[in-house]
């Protein structure tokens, strides 16, 4: 993390222990301990709003990969992850897995646990059946559901080539998470993640989307 401050300004937004680390507390200690030095305190912490079977399945073999694994997260357990977070100077992105997962965050924001605007990433996926399929069906399924509130959304697709969604993620409104942490794109070669972000800035652009620096993005999610 000091070596990615050092060399640019992008935001940082570091993973939390997941269906590894069922205790809360354990989860989330790592965002309070990075952000006692100016350094390394993430920009953003992301809290998974659903509990889900984590089941990857494989529609060649017609079989699951994983048959036992569930990503527990209560609601009084989100709540003290998204206290903890906030208490650290840290701004919580919510992810959603499904229409449960945006109802839930609707609730957060009405009760005041987490405030607008609002960071959030959905997430779809055909890798994973607990998700909306990774399609334009799947994805405004998802969206349709987002709150009323103001939501900065991006959309993911786990384990999936995003590209093909791109236009239909920003055509809605929302924003683009993109990586070779969820998907190795061979359809492109050997990409790197800055190839990635230079086709989804190509695509942006012929959709008449502006692109936005990490300060102004800074400015629209209210991060010091």
């Amino acid at each position: 993390m000091r070596a990615i401050r050092a060399a640019c300004d992008v935001l940082i937004n570091p993973t939390l222990g997941a269906n590894t680390i069922p205790d809360p507390q354990r989860r989330v200690a790592i965002i309070p301990e990075l952000a006692r030095d100016s350094a390394t305190r993430p920009d953003l912490a992301p809290v998974d709003l659903a509990s889900i079977n984590v089941d990857p399945w494989d529609p060649q073999t017609r079989r699951f990969l994983a048959e036992d694994l569930v990503y527990a997260t209560s609601v009084a357990g989100l709540r003290e992850i998204i206290g903890t977070i906030r208490a650290a100077g840290v701004l919580p992105q919510a992810v959603l897995w499904n229409i449960g997962s945006a109802r839930l965050l609707e609730a957060f924001v009405e009760m005041g646990v987490l405030a607008a605007p609002v960071c959030a990433q959905a997430i779809v996926s055909d890798a994973l059946l607990s998700t909306h399929q990774a399609s334009v069906r799947g994805l405004t399924a998802l969206l349709d559901f987002m709150p009323r509130a103001r939501v900065f959304c991006t959309i993911g697709n786990g384990g999936g080539n995003l590209l093909p969604l791109v236009t239909a993620a920003l055509e809605r409104g929302a924003h683009v998470a993109i990586g070779l942490g969820d998907y190795a794109y061979p359809e492109l070669g050997t990409p790197t993640n800055a190839d990635l972000v230079r086709e989804v800035a190509r695509i942006a652009r012929g959709c008449g989307r502006d692109l936005a620096t990490p300060a102004e993005v800074r400015e629209l999610l209210h991060i010091a």
